[in-house]
């Protein structure tokens, strides 16, 4: 039987070489929009200055399902004379870091990885306004989100504890944000409990840690929550203008106060708590000074009943002393009367004594004179 003649066979590099030609044909640098997601860092080199970082991670579109997996996703590389410039432009529009989570509008160079037989892009630019403008435009939407459902107000409209000791603490365990809140309430001398949810603060995963955080310790019995996390990039906060955030928030059966650690921005957790601070030193700091101003006004309140008690106790003290004196003066000037009656009532009876006296005696020797008379014929006879 007569062999068909083979139709060509490419190796699997010569497949990959055609490909990554005709998308090399296709594509100069193009803009793509997504999700930076799996960054890692591999340095080369050494640290010394001499030594390079370039930055790996998946660029994806997500799916409207958040536990669903991307719609899409490439793999990007950043190598470092390229990072060195990205980070330059960024760093003249702000505070923004590429992190995991974080949406970027990003330029590069499409290209085929033939060792994992892939399409890559090998980041060369990076548009910062595109960040800030989701950031900014995902808050706006959150925000009006919860004004049109009445929620915006929720939690600033629950009334706020006279004393509250037992604080909900939504933090990275172990966090500088952790240690600074905590230091200042030990600080303040004060008796405090706090019960800690340890969340992620920033990437992916952070916004549902924290909203679940915020929803466990309102049902807890705590008299406040505090959610707090360190000084960071404005791209670092992004979980705390996520919509499952502020709404946990808002639907709090406790008041919320925030400690997020930027001077700048407000985020949409700050706007629908009931008190938002611009750090957690400040957050902490806040419920000392309540339970300060609770102190001090029991103590103003004990001394003016201790001092309106000492006030009354020395005017009675003074009105017991003007009867004291009334009933002592009634009872010399009684005790006079009675000694000068009783003088007189005993001279009285000693005037009449002797005058008695004097009668008997008078009578008596009138008895004798008639005695003697009688006596002589009374022997005659």
């Amino acid at each position: 039987m007569a062999m068909l003649p083979l139709e060509p066979t490419l190796r699997v590099s010569e497949l990959l070489d055609a490909v990554a030609a005709v998308v090399d044909d296709a594509f100069d640098e193009v803009w793509l929009e997504g999700e930076i997601r799996s960054r890692r860092d591999l340095r080369v080199g050494g640290a010394g200055p001499y030594g390079a970082r370039h930055v790996y991670f998946d660029l994806v579109e997500p799916s409207d399902d958040l536990d669903r997996p991307p719609v899409a996703a490439i793999s990007v590389k950043l190598f470092d004379s390229a990072r060195r410039r990205v980070n330059a432009e960024l760093k003249r529009h702000g505070s923004i870091r590429m992190v995991d989570g974080v949406r970027v509008r990003i330029r590069g160079r499409v290209g085929i990885y033939a060792g994992r037989g892939r399409v890559e892009l090998q980041m060369t630019g990076i548009d910062p306004g595109f960040t800030l403008a989701q950031l900014a435009s995902s808050r706006d939407l959150v925000l009006r989100a919860l004004a049109a459902d009445g929620l915006l107000d929720a939690n600033a409209s629950l009334p706020f504890p006279v004393v509250p000791t037992h604080i909900g603490l939504v933090t990275s365990a172990g966090s500088a944000a952790h240690a600074d809140f905590v230091h200042e309430l030990e600080v303040s001398g004060l008796g405090w409990r706090v019960s800690l949810a340890d969340v992620r603060v920033q990437g992916p995963r952070a916004a549902r840690e924290v909203a679940a955080a915020v929803r466990e310790l309102s049902g807890r019995g705590v008299d406040v929550i505090a959610v707090v996390r360190g000084g960071g990039a404005q791209t670092d906060l992004a979980a705390f203008d996520a919509e499952i955030v502020a709404r946990a928030i808002a639907g709090a059966a406790v008041p919320v106060l925030t400690g997020i650690g930027h001077e700048i921005d407000t985020t949409a957790a700050d706007a629908v708590a009931h008190r938002a601070h611009k750090t957690p030193t400040a957050c902490a700091g806040s419920l000392v000074a309540t339970a300060h101003a609770v102190h001090r006004h029991a103590e103003d309140t004990w001394r003016a009943v201790a001092g309106s008690a000492l006030r009354r106790a020395r005017a009675e003290r003074r009105s017991l002393d003007r009867v004291a004196g009334d009933v002592a003066t009634t009872t010399r000037l009684a005790l006079a009367g009675a000694d000068a009656r009783l003088d007189r009532d005993r001279a009285a009876i000693a005037a009449l004594a002797e005058r008695r006296l004097l009668r008997s005696t008078s009578q008596l020797a009138l008895a004798g004179q008639r005695l003697a008379l009688v006596g002589p014929r009374l022997r005659s006879a």
